[in-house]
């Protein structure tokens, strides 16, 4: 009898096994062996490169570095999987990497790597001659408007793909994305169309400028590699983390989600202004300061400035950035910071051309090079 049972075990066993034999699978990474590179060079700026930053520093099982031009072109993305090129200017981000670098990116998708893109990394993924030319699509027009939320729908197939929830809309962040359509003459690519728009920047019925309908996120095969691009930002409303993740995953195969430290006494509130902020350097004083268990910092750019961010923190940080951008956002912004620094509020600035635009102001800290931005923001 025993024998019997035994053998009906051994039955249901193999049974099991061969049936998952057939389901189609996917390699996941060993813990702390998915090696991801994020693209901080210029024309990769505002708040998404450091929501992308935190969103995989934090999560278990990736490995973060950071990544320019020079970087891609020098031979680096030999020591990662993933790459990821964020938001910002296509334009710039092309012109800093380069045609050279353009080259190494297909190579490396090509030999298995895996790409994801966001709004300025989607548009650098399109057929282009000033683009990487990675997959069978092409710029159809710019969408009319420049940020607002809308509305898109993953199909079935789009959700397993990024392993959420199936069904309903989603509600992300636009800011002025390419709208893309297949190009017959582009690069050989199986791609698959995971999400469509379902709202616009404009009434829907305006068919000159409604981009409703169209894909707002796509999946790729080039060669051996993997892309997965949006021509939203999901990294910037905490809701949509698991789209986020979820592309990760889609290249990878990995299932992470971050963890974030938690910080039991009030935080010391930094607000970090983002808008034209791009490079390794920022970045690296983001985490001097996020990683500080007394500091909590928020990401704000010109509007949220305008909102009144400033009216609820004790440090306003300005990294080094683009001069001339943040000149002009001070020239309308300046009130608000002067009325900041009359209640009480801080300012830390670590770039000399910022400094310089700020000197009139009595409570600026030079954050130097040697000195950590959260120690400067402690003894303020």
């Amino acid at each position: 009898m025993k024998w019997i049972q035994r053998c009906l075990l051994l039955s249901l066993f193999l049974t099991a096994v061969l049936s998952a034999a057939d389901l189609p699978r996917k390699e996941t990474a060993a813990p702390g062996k998915l090696k991801v590179g994020l693209f901080v060079g210029k024309g990769a700026r505002g708040g998404g490169v450091f929501h992308w930053a935190r969103l995989m520093a934090y999560s278990p099982g990736i490995t973060l570095s950071f990544l320019d031009g020079a970087d891609i072109r020098n031979g680096k993305l030999a020591g990662v999987d993933v790459l990821i090129i964020p938001g910002g200017s296509s334009e710039h981000e092309y012109l800093e990497i380069q045609e050279s670098g353009g080259e190494k990116i297909r190579e490396f998708v090509r030999n298995g790597g895996k790409y994801v893109g966001i709004c300025a990394g989607f548009h650098c993924s399109l057929n282009h001659k000033k683009r990487f030319r990675l997959l069978p699509y092409r710029y159809y027009r710019p969408a009319v408007g420049r940020s607002a939320v809308v509305a898109v729908e993953f199909t079935k197939a789009g959700a397993e793909r990024l392993g959420i929830k199936p069904g309903g809309l989603r509600w992300v962040t636009y800011a002025s994305g390419p709208i893309a359509q297949p190009d017959p003459k582009g690069p050989e690519a199986q791609v698959e169309e995971l999400a469509f728009y379902r709202s616009s920047v404009t009434r829907v019925d305006n068919s000159k400028n409604s981009f409703s309908g169209f894909p707002g996120a796509l999946f790729g095969r080039v060669g051996k590699g993997l892309v997965m691009v949006t021509s939203f930002h999901p990294e910037y409303r905490e809701c949509n983390d698991d789209i986020s993740m979820g592309m990760i995953y889609a290249v990878s195969g990995l299932k992470t989600a971050p963890v974030y430290p938690r910080k039991n006494r009030r935080p010391l509130r930094v607000v970090m202004y983002v808008s034209a902020i791009a490079g390794k350097e920022p970045v690296r004083r983001m985490f001097e300061l996020d990683k500080h268990p007394d500091i909590d910092v928020v990401f704000a750019n010109k509007s949220m400035i305008g909102e009144g961010v400033l009216r609820h923190c004790d440090v306003f940080f300005v990294p080094d950035g683009e001069d001339d951008w943040f000149a002009s956002f001070y020239k309308a912004s300046g009130k608000r910071i002067r009325t900041f620094e009359k209640n009480g509020g801080v300012i830390l600035v670590s770039g000399k051309g910022e400094a310089e635009i700020l000197k009139e102001h009595k409570k600026v800290i030079f954050v130097s090079e040697n000195i950590s931005a959260a120690e400067a923001a402690l003894k303020r």
